[in-house]
Protein backbone atom coordinates (compact mmCIF):
# COMPACT_ATOMS: atom_id res chain seq x y z
CA UNK A 1 0.00 0.00 0.00
CA UNK A 2 1.29 3.44 -0.29
CA UNK A 3 0.99 5.51 2.79
CA UNK A 4 1.75 9.49 3.32
CA UNK A 5 3.41 10.38 6.86
CA UNK A 6 -0.18 10.69 8.18
CA UNK A 7 -0.71 7.22 7.19
CA UNK A 8 -3.42 8.09 4.98
CA UNK A 9 -3.83 5.47 1.95
CA UNK A 10 -4.26 6.27 -1.77
CA UNK A 11 -4.78 4.32 -4.60
CA UNK A 12 -3.23 4.95 -8.14
CA UNK A 13 -4.60 5.51 -11.47
CA UNK A 14 -2.53 4.06 -14.34
CA UNK A 15 -4.73 4.98 -16.71
CA UNK A 16 -3.30 6.82 -19.48
CA UNK A 17 -6.02 9.22 -20.49
CA UNK A 18 -6.52 10.08 -17.10
CA UNK A 19 -3.22 10.56 -17.11
CA UNK A 20 -2.82 13.13 -19.81
CA UNK A 21 -5.85 14.53 -19.11
CA UNK A 22 -4.10 15.47 -15.63
CA UNK A 23 -1.01 16.45 -17.07
CA UNK A 24 -2.98 19.00 -19.79
CA UNK A 25 -4.53 20.57 -15.96
CA UNK A 26 -1.24 21.40 -15.25
CA UNK A 27 -0.29 23.00 -18.57
CA UNK A 28 -3.43 24.82 -18.63
CA UNK A 29 -3.33 26.42 -15.20
CA UNK A 30 0.38 27.72 -16.68
CA UNK A 31 -1.93 29.19 -19.57
CA UNK A 32 0.00 26.54 -21.70
CA UNK A 33 -1.48 24.00 -24.35
CA UNK A 34 0.07 20.77 -25.35
CA UNK A 35 -1.57 20.27 -28.48
CA UNK A 36 -0.27 24.09 -30.05
CA UNK A 37 2.58 23.77 -28.60
CA UNK A 38 2.99 20.33 -29.73
CA UNK A 39 2.61 21.92 -33.88
CA UNK A 40 4.70 25.01 -33.10
CA UNK A 41 7.84 23.15 -32.08
CA UNK A 42 7.30 20.19 -34.73
CA UNK A 43 6.92 23.18 -37.07
CA UNK A 44 10.45 24.76 -36.14
CA UNK A 45 12.26 21.63 -34.34
CA UNK A 46 14.18 19.61 -37.14
CA UNK A 47 15.81 17.22 -34.07
CA UNK A 48 14.74 13.66 -34.31
CA UNK A 49 12.18 13.53 -31.37
CA UNK A 50 13.28 9.65 -29.68
CA UNK A 51 10.26 9.45 -27.47
CA UNK A 52 6.99 8.28 -27.93
CA UNK A 53 5.15 11.47 -27.18
CA UNK A 54 6.03 15.29 -27.29
CA UNK A 55 7.06 16.90 -23.92
CA UNK A 56 6.34 20.24 -23.74
CA UNK A 57 8.97 22.58 -22.87
CA UNK A 58 7.90 23.96 -19.63
CA UNK A 59 9.25 25.19 -16.65
CA UNK A 60 7.17 25.25 -13.39
CA UNK A 61 8.48 23.98 -9.57
CA UNK A 62 7.24 20.91 -8.19
CA UNK A 63 8.14 19.08 -5.32
CA UNK A 64 9.74 15.79 -5.18
CA UNK A 65 8.92 13.53 -2.35
CA UNK A 66 11.37 9.90 -1.75
CA UNK A 67 9.56 6.91 -1.35
CA UNK A 68 10.96 4.31 0.94
CA UNK A 69 10.17 0.70 0.37
CA UNK A 70 9.18 -1.06 3.73
CA UNK A 71 7.98 -4.63 3.82
CA UNK A 72 4.21 -4.82 2.78
CA UNK A 73 4.35 -1.13 1.70
CA UNK A 74 5.48 2.07 -0.13
CA UNK A 75 5.91 5.07 2.38
CA UNK A 76 5.96 8.80 1.16
CA UNK A 77 7.53 10.97 4.15
CA UNK A 78 5.84 14.72 2.89
CA UNK A 79 8.05 16.68 6.25
CA UNK A 80 11.12 16.67 3.96
CA UNK A 81 10.56 17.21 -0.20
CA UNK A 82 13.12 18.37 -2.72
CA UNK A 83 12.19 21.64 -4.75
CA UNK A 84 12.69 20.69 -8.62
CA UNK A 85 11.86 22.65 -11.75
CA UNK A 86 9.85 21.06 -14.85
CA UNK A 87 12.23 21.04 -18.00
CA UNK A 88 9.45 19.02 -20.13
CA UNK A 89 7.02 17.58 -19.65
CA UNK A 90 4.44 14.97 -21.10
CA UNK A 91 1.96 12.35 -20.37
CA UNK A 92 4.45 9.83 -20.74
CA UNK A 93 7.40 11.51 -18.48
CA UNK A 94 9.24 14.16 -17.05
CA UNK A 95 12.46 16.25 -16.93
CA UNK A 96 13.31 18.18 -14.53
CA UNK A 97 16.05 19.63 -12.55
CA UNK A 98 17.24 19.45 -8.96
CA UNK A 99 19.32 20.91 -6.15
CA UNK A 100 20.65 17.25 -4.61
CA UNK A 101 21.43 13.99 -5.98
CA UNK A 102 18.28 11.45 -6.17
CA UNK A 103 19.21 8.32 -4.12
CA UNK A 104 15.87 6.38 -4.62
CA UNK A 105 14.39 4.97 -7.86
CA UNK A 106 10.51 5.99 -6.86
CA UNK A 107 9.63 9.55 -6.11
CA UNK A 108 6.11 11.35 -5.94
CA UNK A 109 5.74 14.87 -7.62
CA UNK A 110 3.47 16.82 -6.53
CA UNK A 111 2.12 20.35 -8.49
CA UNK A 112 0.22 23.13 -7.40
CA UNK A 113 -3.19 22.79 -8.89
CA UNK A 114 -5.74 25.84 -8.57
CA UNK A 115 -8.48 24.38 -6.45
CA UNK A 116 -6.09 23.70 -3.82
CA UNK A 117 -5.67 19.69 -4.35
CA UNK A 118 -2.31 19.10 -5.76
CA UNK A 119 -1.51 16.84 -8.24
CA UNK A 120 0.65 13.93 -7.32
CA UNK A 121 2.40 11.13 -9.63
CA UNK A 122 4.04 7.69 -8.59
CA UNK A 123 7.18 8.13 -10.82
CA UNK A 124 10.24 6.50 -11.77
CA UNK A 125 13.28 8.07 -12.24
CA UNK A 126 15.05 6.33 -15.59
CA UNK A 127 17.90 8.91 -15.60
CA UNK A 128 20.58 11.48 -13.56
CA UNK A 129 23.29 13.37 -14.20
CA UNK A 130 25.50 16.01 -12.79
CA UNK A 131 25.67 19.27 -14.33
CA UNK A 132 27.89 21.41 -11.96
CA UNK A 133 28.06 21.76 -7.96
CA UNK A 134 24.38 21.76 -7.30
CA UNK A 135 22.53 20.79 -10.71
CA UNK A 136 21.17 17.76 -11.44
CA UNK A 137 19.05 16.94 -14.14
CA UNK A 138 17.08 13.96 -14.56
CA UNK A 139 14.42 11.86 -16.23
CA UNK A 140 11.69 10.09 -15.11
CA UNK A 141 8.06 8.14 -16.26
CA UNK A 142 5.00 9.21 -14.58
CA UNK A 143 3.71 5.72 -13.81
CA UNK A 144 0.43 6.54 -12.05
CA UNK A 145 -1.84 9.46 -10.88
CA UNK A 146 -2.12 8.68 -6.89
CA UNK A 147 -5.70 9.54 -5.51
CA UNK A 148 -6.42 9.66 -2.13
CA UNK A 149 -9.09 6.97 -1.42
CA UNK A 150 -8.93 3.33 -1.45
CA UNK A 151 -5.95 0.57 -0.89
CA UNK A 152 -3.49 -0.80 -3.40
CA UNK A 153 -1.22 -3.62 -3.24
CA UNK A 154 2.56 -2.89 -3.43
CA UNK A 155 2.85 -5.60 -6.17
CA UNK A 156 0.43 -4.15 -8.16
CA UNK A 157 2.13 -0.12 -7.89
CA UNK A 158 5.18 -1.80 -9.13
CA UNK A 159 4.02 -3.80 -11.57
CA UNK A 160 5.44 -2.58 -15.02
CA UNK A 161 2.66 -0.73 -17.00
Amino acid sequence: MLYFASTARLSLCREESVIAETVDSILRNHGRERDRVARESSETDYRRERRSGHREPFEIPFYLYPVQKTRHRLDVDLTSPLIALTRDLSARGIGFQVDEHLTGRWMVAEFDSMNGQPYRFLIEIRWSQKKCAHCYRGGAQLKALIRQKGALAEEDMLAPA
